[in-house]
């Protein structure tokens, strides 16, 4: 698997748990067409289950602890996270790599009072990843929050209840991905959990992030016992989700659909020289088994352009927390856009901004 890939938590499910998922979707068309219209994602959902305890159980001997002691728990969310990619490949197997430089700013800006109506998804469901750069190091001190599955359940598809839900990944930092796992052994390098936030007409972020976490502290012991490891990280990683989806809706944002920087320079000469269809197609076809596919990257000049902090007897700087404001535009001002008032860094021998701006570039592609 190509290093750079195997960072995105969807690319390691589909290398080390997509023959489970084949399973499950066997077992799925096996049952009769009248009842899989009946039950649905319920029928899905109770397969992806049994599964599970039935790997888990065989494997049990490979797993760590924390799956022994919270079985029920963790194939829960395990269920969630199988979902979570059935939904990531129905939808495009869209990924938003955030570079560290924009993930660290949009850590230091204030999010709790946008009303969630305000915020549009780009996809039904896709993943975020952010990397180290999250600043989350869970409490075992070995693994980190990587990403972030997003699913929007909306009011088109739930006007009784509509929510967003967030699956939270984490890996373990010594984790080699380049080589072959078992699946038991692939999932002990894994963490994840996931948070139902309520999408009410009016609700502000920070109203439904409180809701989310009561009601966390509120479920069933097996799930409890893990939300209680997991609850003093939910608040600015949730906050940081809904950073990163203002930024993608900002008129200033710079997204930019690209092979990685180590896909091989020969192949993507060979892409970019490909006129007929058919040969584009075969081209990434070729870079996809060879472990390369395009991302979204978010961010890329404001990463080159990093200014370097000086250090000695100046004092350290610090972030003046930015915000976001929903401004009325367009003819009788019906329309809204998200202005990012952006954090800055400033010296606190000085007061001077060592960071002002960010540069203005090209929309989505």
């Amino acid at each position: 698997m190509n290093r750079s890939l195997s960072y995105y938590q969807p690319v390691r499910y589909d290398r080390y748990m997509n023959a489970f998922f084949e399973r499950v979707v066997d077992a799925y068309y096996h049952v009769p067409e009248k009842k899989r219209q009946e039950l649905g994602g319920l029928l899905a959902s109770a397969i992806i289950e049994r599964g599970l305890k039935e790997m888990i159980h065989a494997e049990q001997q490979h797993l760590p602890v924390e799956f022994a002691q919270h079985i029920d728990g963790w194939v829960e969310f395990i269920s969630h996270l199988t979902d979570d990619y059935r939904e990531w490949r129905t939808y495009g197997e869209n990924i938003f790599h955030f570079q560290p430089s924009l993930t660290e700013m949009l850590r230091y800006t204030d999010v709790d009072g946008l009303v969630y109506e305000r915020l549009r998804f780009p996809y039904k469901c896709f993943y975020m990843y952010w990397g180290a750069a999250s600043q989350v190091s869970l409490w075992d001190g070995e693994t980190f929050v990587d990403g972030v599955y997003v699913r929007d359940e909306g009011p088109n598809d739930h006007p009784k209840e509509p929510s967003v839900w967030l699956t939270f990944t984490a890996r373990r930092r010594s984790a080699d991905h380049a080589r072959k796992m078992t699946e038991a052994e692939f999932l002990s390098h894994e963490k994840c959990y996931s948070l139902m936030l309520g999408l009410e007409e009016g609700i502000r972020v920070g109203s439904s992030l409180e809701n989310a976490i009561r009601s966390e502290r509120e479920s069933p012991r097996y799930w409890r016992e893990l939300a209680e490891l997991w609850l003093p990280y939910l608040g600015d990683l949730t906050r940081l989700v809904m950073n990163c989806l203002c930024y993608l809706d900002h008129e200033d944002r710079e997204v930019r659909r690209r092979y990685p920087e180590d896909t091989p320079k020969a192949m993507l000469d060979k892409l970019a020289k490909s006129a007929r269809p058919k040969d584009i197609r075969r081209n990434e076809s070729k870079l996809q088994s060879m472990g390369f596919r395009k991302v979204f990257f978010c961010g890329d000049t404001l990463e080159r352009e990093r200014p370097s902090i000086a250090t000695g007897r100046e004092l350290p700087p610090h972030w003046r927390r930015g915000h976001w404001r929903n401004q009325a535009a367009g003819p009788e001002r019906k329309r809204h856009k998200m202005i990012w008032i952006k954090p800055t860094l400033v010296r606190k021998d000085k007061g001077d901004a060592v960071i002002k701006h960010i540069y203005k570039t090209r929309p989505v592609r």
